[in-house]
C-alpha cells in the first residue's frame, strides 16, 4: 500500500523510539526530534514489568530484554524495617535507561529514521497532522514532588527489587547491567535540605529516617555520572477524559503519568506505542484522516490504561500519607495484603 503521509514525534524517550522503530518497521517515514542527546541518564526505576512477548514482537523488539536481569523477588520496608517480602507474579527486569534508550536510537536509524538530536519540537508544532507527542510527563507546576536517582556499584540487595517507603518519600533499589543498582527516589520537596547533585538523594534519605540503608549504600561505589533530578512531577492522577486539543496526539507518559513505585511506566511507554502504531500507519497510508487517529489512539490508550492509572493515583497518595502507609504495610506483614492481586491490577 503507497505511503501518502510522514509521521513526526516529538521526543525519544521508550514511548517515542519503540513507535518510530515499529513505523519504519511498516516502511513509513518517520521524522524523531529529541532535545537531549544518547546515550544520557533519566530518573527512572529501570524495571520493567508487564510488557507482553506479543507486544514487543510488534514493535520489532522481540531481543529487547534479553541482556536484562530477571527479576523475580520484592521486599519492602519501612523506616528500616521489612514488613512484606513476596514473589514477583510476573518476573520483571532490570536495564538502564542509558543503556536501553541509546540501544533503541541506533535501531531507529538504521531502520532509516531521521533523528534530531538536541532539537527540541516546539509547541506551535504538536497540532500538526502526522505530529505525535511522546515529550514525557505533562509537568505539574503545583507538585512538590522531588525525582531523585543515581547508580551504585556492587551494592547487595535483600531481593531482586527493594521499596523503602517512609511519608516523606520513597526510594526503589534495582540491579541493572554492570554490577550496578539503580536507586531511583521520590520525596516531598523540602527547601532546607541542598547541596551538590551527586549527595542530594543520600541527605534526602536521611532526612527520611533511611539510616540503616544509607548505611548499606555508603559502602557500595556511587556513579556520580549517572545522577539526575526532575521536579513538578505529577501526583497521581487520571488523564483529561478529552486532551486539551482532540488534535493532539499524544502517547506514553504524555498520555497518562503511571506511580513510580509500580514498575509499570516502562512497560506501558511500550504498550503505548504498540497501541498507536497500527492507527498511525493507517493514517499515513491514507485510510484515517487526522482527527480520527487522535481519537482512536486517545481511546485505545484509555481503555488499557485508565483502571491501572486509577490504583495507583490512589496507593501514590497512600504511600506519602503518615496514617495509610503504616497501616498498608501493617496489613502487609500480617498477610492481609493481597499484593498479587494489586500487582496484576497495576499491568
Amino acid at each position: 500500500m503507497p505511503v501518502k503521509r510522514e509521521i513526526t514525534i516529538g521526543g525519544g524517550g521508550l514511548a517515542g523510539l519503540a513507535l518510530g522503530i515499529a513505523l519504519r518497521q511498516r516502511r513509513i517515514p518517520v521524522v524523531l526530534h529529541e532535545a537531549g542527546s544518547y546515550p544520557r541518564h533519566r530518573v527512572c526505576g529501570e524495571f520493567l514489568c508487564g510488557v507482553r512477548p506479543e507486544t514487543l514482537t510488534a514493535l520489532g523488539l522481540a531481543d529487547l530484554l534479553d541482556s536484562a536481569t530477571e527479576l523475580t523477588e520484592a521486599v519492602w520496608f519501612r523506616n528500616g524495617k521489612q514488613m512484606i517480602r513476596h514473589a514477583l507474579p510476573i518476573p520483571g527486569r532490570g536495564l538502564s535507561r542509558y543503556h536501553l534508550d541509546h540501544e533503541l536510537a541506533v535501531r531507529f536509524r538504521a531502520l532509516g529514521g531521521v533523528l534530531h538530536e538536541q532539537q527540541r519540537l516546539l509547541p506551535e508544532h504538536w497540532a500538526r497532522p502526522g505530529t505525535v507527542l511522546a515529550i514525557g510527563r505533562e509537568p505539574d507546576p503545583s507538585s512538590d514532588l522531588l525525582g531523585l536517582k543515581r547508580h551504585l556499584r556492587d551494592l547487595p540487595l535483600e531481593a531482586g527489587l527493594e521499596m523503602h517507603c517512609s511519608p516523606g518519600g520513597y526510594i526503589g533499589l534495582c540491579p541493572v547491567e554492570d554490577h550496578r543498582v539503580n536507586a531511583s527516589a521520590l520525596f516531598r520537596l523540602r527547601p532546607e535540605i541542598k547541596g551538590p547533585r551527586e549527595d542530594l538523594q543520600r541527605r534526602y534519605l536521611l532526612a527520611c529516617g533511611f539510616d540503616e540503608l544509607v548505611g548499606r549504600m555508603d559502602q557500595a561505589t556511587p556513579d556520580p555520572d549517572s545522577c539526575a533530578a526532575v521536579t513538578s512531577i505529577p501526583q497521581g492522577r487520571l488523564p483529561r477524559r478529552l486532551p486539551a486539543h482532540r488534535e493532539i496526539c499524544a502517547i506514553g507518559d504524555r498520555f497518562g503519568m503511571i506511580g513510580p513505585f509500580t514498575g509499570n511506566g516502562m512497560s506501558m511507554a511500550l504498550e503505548s506505542a504498540a497501541l498507536a502504531a497500527p492507527l498511525l500507519a493507517d493514517y499515513a497510508h491514507g485510510l484515517l484522516e487526522w482527527e480520527a487517529t487522535v481519537d482512536a489512539v486517545a481511546r485505545a490508550q484509555r481503555r488499557r490504561f485508565s483502571r491501572r492509572l486509577l490504583l495507583s493515583a490512589v496507593l501514590h497518595r497512600a504511600l506519602f500519607h503518615p496514617v495509610t502507609l503504616p497501616l498498608l504495610t501493617d496489613l502487609g506483614r500480617a498477610g492481609l495484603l493481597p499484593m498479587e492481586f494489586l500487582f496484576r491490577q497495576l499491568r
